[in-house]
């Protein structure tokens, strides 16, 4: 869903979104999942214009890189 609101131009509904999937992804303990999430949030500020607020957004996910078990996980972060 995030995605689309993004693809629309609609930042902070696509924002509202990955803070609930991220949020759904901790709930379930899918690790890898919420940083997946958490780097498209953060690839969507940057891109929309907000460079500081995805730069904070990208280093709280690269802070939990070591919990990611997915090789590929931490290389698209």
């Amino acid at each position: 869903l995030g995605l689309c609101h993004m693809q629309g131009g609609n930042i902070e509904p696509a924002l509202a979104a990955y803070d609930e999937a991220v949020a759904l992804f901790i709930r379930a303990g899918e690790l890898d999942n919420t940083a997946a999430v958490g780097g498209t949030a953060a690839d969507t500020l940057r891109v929309s214009g907000n460079h500081e607020r995805g730069w904070v957004a990208l280093a709280g996910m690269l802070a939990r890189l070591a919990d990611i078990r997915s090789v590929r996980r931490r290389y698209t972060l």
